[in-house]
């Protein structure tokens, strides 16, 4: 008697459907007819940052050794890309933007990737309505925010990115995600201008604080309390003629 498989596995189960494609994929190139078979890719998860609805396979580019799939959406062209070598694929292809950055990935084995190498070397486009993913597939990521920053050579910075503020650039924190940008000058600019740099020598404006002298950089180093406490008794507060350093609290006298 037949054994009915009541749960079957995930795999198997969608093998011979057009997942994750949708229903009414057609997986036809519109320029060269070739056809995606509906079981080479088994599952997928796409989030390029900035797509927005529609997200689709709009073009494979096929070279000796390499293939190029590229994405698209209803909005955009190209927001993403994976390649890989037909002739000795992976399990799965991890999917990039344009700036490098994880936008998803496509689940298949090195069987069904391998069709690819029997395909015309020239770049195959399809439509939307051809290889339009299911909405499971796609999570939406908005394009809001700053994510990276570009140099002036178009390369891009991400992650950690640490802002230090130099040659009289002050910055700040403000309301948790503002960050205030002072520009206060650097009173020797004129030195960084001249060459050599030991034109003259660097003014200490404080000479003496109740008789003690800087150290060897003509610094002073002013610490009150421990290091860990959230604040200090320390208070430096402009006047007329210069800054005044104070101490807040009452004077602790001992009595004999």
């Amino acid at each position: 008697m037949p054994e009915r498989i009541i749960y079957p596995e995930f795999r198997d189960e969608l093998e011979f459907t057009r997942y994750p494609f949708a229903d009414t994929a057609t997986l036809i190139s519109s320029n060269t007819g070739q056809t995606i078979d509906k079981d080479t890719f088994l599952d997928a998860a796409l989030y390029p940052i900035g797509a927005s609805v529609q997200v689709y396979i709009s073009k494979v580019d096929i070279a000796p050794r390499e293939v190029t799939i590229w994405f698209s959406d209803k909005d955009n062209s190209n927001i993403a890309s994976t390649q890989f070598d037909p002739l000795d694929p992976p399990l799965t292809l991890d999917i990039q933007d344009a700036y490098g950055r994880p936008a998803g990935v496509l689940v298949s084995d090195t069987i069904r990737l391998s069709r690819f190498s029997a395909w015309d070397s020239v770049s195959h486009e399809f439509p939307v309505q051809a290889t339009e993913f299911v909405s499971g597939c796609v999570i939406p990521t908005p394009e809001t925010g700053v994510r990276g920053m570009l140099t002036e050579d178009g390369d891009l910075f991400a992650g950690d990115i640490w802002l230090v503020g130099e040659h009289g650039i002050v910055l700040r924190e403000e309301s948790g995600c503002v960050i205030r940008v002072d520009i206060v000058g650097d009173p020797l600019f004129v030195r960084r201008l001249c060459n050599p740099i030991d034109l003259f020598n660097t003014p200490n404006f404080v000479r003496t604080i109740n008789g003690c002298g800087p150290d060897e950089y003509g610094d002073y180093k002013i610490e009150i309390g421990n290091h860990g406490a959230e604040k200090t008794i320390m208070r430096i507060n402009p006047v007329e003629t210069g800054l005044k350093i104070e101490a807040i609290g009452d004077l602790v006298r001992v009595q004999e």
